[in-house]
């Protein structure tokens, strides 16, 4: 049975605490160290929890004849030795690091090199089930991201997932398109999701802006993931066209933060709104002048502010009483008018 909330080293993803953000750095570092690190700062600055990088070789990651694909991405794959300077930094520097292996190959050169606490399955890894079952076969937390599956193929992932045994699972909603046209983000996916699966559900944003992951988070998004990158334009790449840049990034964690203060607890009412309880709020009036011995019907008495008096859901245990002095016009009622 998958856990409700998700732990990896000191990180607590619980459906009551804070939303986990990762600026997933990817490929954003174009293959250059000292860029890398660049971003890692930049993650840092704006209050990111965590960097994402994605560690791949590309001979064994496509067909040979599959030049195209090869050739784009072989600019942009760090060697284990790059990888390593990236994840010191981001320790000397205090912000996390994990990865994204995209081999078996990779994914035993992170095992060696860092025995990861966590591992993030990318949406590539469609149904290929032999794979999650190598990543999950090692006993670590699993971020699963699930572009282009349907929620049959996250359920089928999921009887693959918990027959190796794995019980700490985070889902993420995405759509792997580049950038999501605005009437395919489809976020309530992620409702959908909590429908079956009983652990964290997130989000990774492949949209331009910061619109849909601060919506993710007010469906109750607890990890988000986005892409971040400070160079844009350039031929040959698309993870640059979803990325926040540092024009939007802080503006994201922001915003993120602010969302998480407005969910609050769901307990009503909110501590501020005890001011407003005299001067927003009724109490029971006399709707005319009336004098001593006079009956009182409901048809007597009214409701004004402020709400300090017998509150208006009472009228009716007043009616037929006698009242034993004169009141006026738009005075409180009293329980000593009735003494």
């Amino acid at each position: 049975m998958f856990k409700s909330n998700f732990v990896f080293g000191g990180h607590v993803i619980e459906p009551g605490g804070p939303v986990f953000t990762v600026a997933e750095i990817g490929v954003n570092h174009f293959g250059d160290v000292e860029e890398g690190k660049r971003l890692i700062d930049l993650a840092l600055e704006a209050g990111f929890d965590s960097v994402k990088f994605q560690f791949y070789d590309v001979d064994n990651l496509y067909a040979h004849d599959y030049t195209y694909w090869k050739e784009r991405l072989k600019e942009k794959q760090l060697s284990i030795d790059q990888l390593t300077s990236l994840y010191r930094y981001a320790e000397k520097q205090g912000i996390f690091a994990f990865c994204t292996p995209h081999d078996s190959k990779s994914l035993m050169q992170l095992e060696e090199v860092f025995d990861p606490i966590v591992y993030k399955i990318g949406s590539g890894e469609h149904r290929n089930f032999p794979f999650i079952q190598e990543i999950c076969s090692l006993g670590k937390p699993v971020i699963l991201s699930t572009g282009m599956y349907s929620h049959s193929d996250i359920q089928d992932t999921l009887k693959v997932i918990e027959e190796c045994g794995l019980t700490d699972l985070a889902i993420l909603h995405c759509v792997s398109s580049y950038p999501v046209p605005e009437e395919d983000v489809n976020l309530n996916a992620i409702s959908r999701i909590k429908e079956y699966f009983p652990g964290i559900v997130g989000y990774s944003d492949h949209s331009k802006g910061n619109y849909a992951c601060l919506s993710a988070v007010a469906l109750g998004a607890k990890i988000v993931e986005k892409h971040i990158t400070r160079r844009v334009d350039v031929p040959n790449a698309q993870d640059w066209k979803v990325s926040a840049t540092e024009e939007d990034i802080f503006d994201l964690i922001r915003g993120i933060r602010k969302i998480e203060k407005h969910l609050g607890t769901g307990v009503k009412p909110s501590p501020s709104e005890s001011g407003a309880q005299e001067w927003a709020q009724k109490s029971i009036a006399y709707r005319k002048d009336l004098k001593r011995g006079q009956t009182i019907s409901v048809e007597n008495l009214m409701a004004v502010r402020p709400g300090n008096g017998i509150g208006p859901e009472f009228m009716p245990q007043f009616a037929g009483k006698f009242l034993t002095r004169d009141v006026r016009e738009l005075s409180l009622l009293s329980r000593d008018d009735f003494e």
